[in-house]
């Protein structure tokens, strides 16, 4: 599986874009970009929910745990510029929601011509290719996976407070770390 930092860095050079670019594009600073792609520090929630807000055509789930393909169905880095045409902020809009609501976020509305272009799309798959469905993702899905990650990330460090020595006599030693 790839890092947070692969995965950044794999959509800066799919995007085409440089770093400076791409920081402001996601709302990030040139130095924390460069903090994360130095592996000095660690992408945050909120700059990985920034970086699904700047670019919705890639996948929410692929960004933020590395599941799934790294563009949704139907998009690809080309298709960035034409978000509105195939509705695709707006299933994002739809994923992440409840995650904006809770900042006083609002989503848009989905009018009825982004609505039919969405479910009007040509089929471009061969009768040959073997397609694999992807699981329908839920807004309950999205927000579990999302509460689990902020619990983990919200767990201090474990640290050593004894170390026991057992010796082939039967014996034992125990080393206490200081508080």
């Amino acid at each position: 599986m790839q890092s947070d930092k692969e995965r950044i860095e794999q959509i800066i050079q799919s995007k085409k874009l440089t770093n400076i670019e791409f920081s402001n594009k996601t709302l990030l600073s040139p130095s924390t970009l460069s903090h994360i792609l130095s592996e000095r520090t660690k992408p945050t929630l909120t700059i990985l929910r920034n970086i699904v807000e700047a670019f919705p055509d890639l996948n929410p789930m692929w960004v933020l745990l590395g599941q799934g393909d790294m563009y949704l169905a139907g998009t690809n880095s080309s298709t960035s510029g034409n978000q509105d045409e195939i509705g695709v902020d707006d299933d994002i809009d739809d994923i992440l929601g409840p995650m904006k609501n809770g900042l006083g976020y609002v989503p848009k509305a989905k009018t009825s011509s982004q609505q039919q272009s969405i479910t009007q799309q040509p089929n471009s798959i061969g009768k040959n290719q073997n397609v694999v469905p992807m699981p329908s993702l839920t807004i309950k899905d999205v927000e579990e996976v999302m509460t689990k990650t902020v619990a983990q990330l919200q767990k201090p460090a474990r640290q050593v407070t004894e170390v026991r020595i057992f010796f082939d006599d039967g014996t034992y030693e125990c080393f206490y770390t200081k508080k």
